[in-house]
């Protein structure tokens, strides 16, 4: 058998801590078998990768599965955050429980709430061609007000044109009557 085990603890910057306890075991004549267990607190994935959006992630997460590729994964995962924040959306007491056999992926439950809302999805999803999933999911917004950065202005009033647009679209109207009236006389 070969066998891996592995322990790392890392600061990161701005102050970010990172602990991971993993195993990785490959019996012979068996499929590859690997464990993780990971805590995060005060993670900002842009410190690591400038690309990245802003992020604070504190909170747990455990994998255990066997299998060489998504037909063959056989998995259970777990996370738990107290804080998952993504640029400006924060969002607390996330939840995600999840296995995976034979190709389809088992969403048991996926919870996540923020200051205006509560997110629940259980489910299926295909992870290979042939396997077909279906996911339902609730969500209930208490306060449309912290939707508004993604989906509203606060203006609901109707603005007239400006008059140098207005004059611009009644000349281009005027040229595709023109042109309109040349073509039917060349008929």
């Amino acid at each position: 058998p070969r066998d891996l085990a592995a322990w790392v603890n890392l600061t990161l910057p701005d102050s970010g801590r990172l602990e991971v306890e993993g195993t990785y075991a490959q019996p012979r004549d068996r499929e590859p078998a690997y464990r993780a267990n990971v805590a995060m607190q005060g993670i900002d994935l842009q410190a690591i990768v400038p690309a990245m959006p802003l992020t604070v992630l504190e909170g747990t997460s455990r994998f255990d599965g066997s299998g060489r590729n998504l037909s063959t994964l056989d998995s259970r995962f777990r996370a738990d955050f107290r804080i998952l924040m993504v640029d400006s959306a924060e969002f607390r007491n996330v939840v995600v429980n999840a296995s995976s056999r034979g190709g389809m992926l088992t969403v048991d439950t996926l919870h996540a709430t923020s200051t205006f809302a509560a997110v629940n999805a259980r489910g299926t999803l295909g992870l290979v061609e042939g396997q077909e999933g279906t996911m339902s999911y609730r969500a209930e917004v208490s306060d449309l007000a912290g939707l508004t950065r993604w989906i509203a202005t606060g203006d609901t009033g109707a603005v007239a044109a400006r008059p140098l647009i207005g004059a611009r679209l009644a000349r281009i109207r005027a040229r595709a009557d023109s042109i309109r009236r040349f073509e039917e006389a060349q008929e």
